[in-house]
């Protein structure tokens, strides 16, 4: 996935009262295009439904380190921005 695919992910977990049209405007992206990488996500997410449960595991894992990554740096852009501290 690249990094708006993955945003797109971590909106759906955890939307934080956004809309997708704000999520867009986040990432630099049109609402079609959002919704159009929605579709995409959500098209992978069934697939992988239908793996085996360890495979689903490896999955969830992935998608665990993936939203941690993503709050870290988050997290970082904060600090260096003096807006929280570490």
């Amino acid at each position: 996935m690249d990094k708006r695919e993955c945003a797109i992910l971590d909106w759906l977990l955890h939307p934080r009262d956004r809309t997708l049209t704000e999520l867009a405007k986040e990432i630099d992206i049109t609402k079609g295009y959002a919704s159009k990488l929605r579709g995409r996500v959500l098209d992978r997410l069934r697939k992988k439904m239908m793996v085996t449960p360890e495979e689903q595991r490896k999955l969830i894992e992935r998608g665990c380190h993936i939203w941690a990554e993503q709050e870290a740096a988050v997290r970082a852009e904060l600090i260096r921005r003096g807006e929280v501290q570490n």
